[in-house]
């Protein structure tokens, strides 16, 4: 991140997975660099940071402080070679998020799954109803952004599409509620 942000592009650019180089041109990244430069700023001092670990990822979370004042969270993802894989930003999501009163956690059980292997591994959270299937599924298939994996985004307030007040449709007013299984990912 921080070769990103002092415009260092080749030496970014040398850190960069296969996958991801593949899929990212050099001018991109540059173009890259320049908008976080102008949404953010330089970054300041290192607050804290944290290392977990998926089936496909080494994660590692940054909070920087800003010239603002404001903070930036970033989580970088390595690949099996130690290459950065991705970055998320997520400065812009809700810091404290609070579950809904209407979401039981009694009605479902949640795990982390791995879908494919290799290259095209895809982490992410498979959330089923308790009790008797069978059960109709959905897949959270999100866009580019700052959202998570229940696509909590600060463009809904904290609220996802997986809760009842952003949802006019019955069946995904269920969602939580016990009767379809869900898998999500970031």
């Amino acid at each position: 991140m921080r070769q990103l942000m002092l415009e260092n592009i080749e030496r970014a650019w040398g850190m960069l997975s296969d996958d991801l180089a593949e899929s990212l041109t050099k001018p991109g990244l540059q173009r890259l660099s320049e908008s976080y430069q102008a949404a953010y700023g330089q970054l300041g001092k290192l607050q804290k940071w944290s290392i977990s670990k998926t089936a496909v990822h080494q994660n590692v979370m940054l909070d920087y402080a800003l010239p603002n004042g404001g903070g930036l969270s970033v989580t970088v993802r390595f690949d099996q070679r130690g290459n950065v894989d991705d970055l998320f930003i997520s400065s812009l999501l809700t810091e404290s998020y609070e579950r809904p009163t209407y979401d039981d956690v009694e009605l479902y059980d949640e795990q982390e799954v791995v879908i494919g292997e290799g290259t095209y591994a895809l982490p992410g959270t498979l959330t089923v109803p308790e009790g008797k299937g069978p059960f109709p599924a959905v897949v959270l298939v999100h866009g580019s952004g700052p959202n998570d994996r229940d696509n909590s985004s600060p463009n809904q307030q904290g609220q996802s599409i997986s809760f009842q007040e952003t949802c006019p449709s019955p069946s995904f007013r269920s969602l939580r509620s016990g009767s379809i299984v869900i898998f999500s990912n970031h």
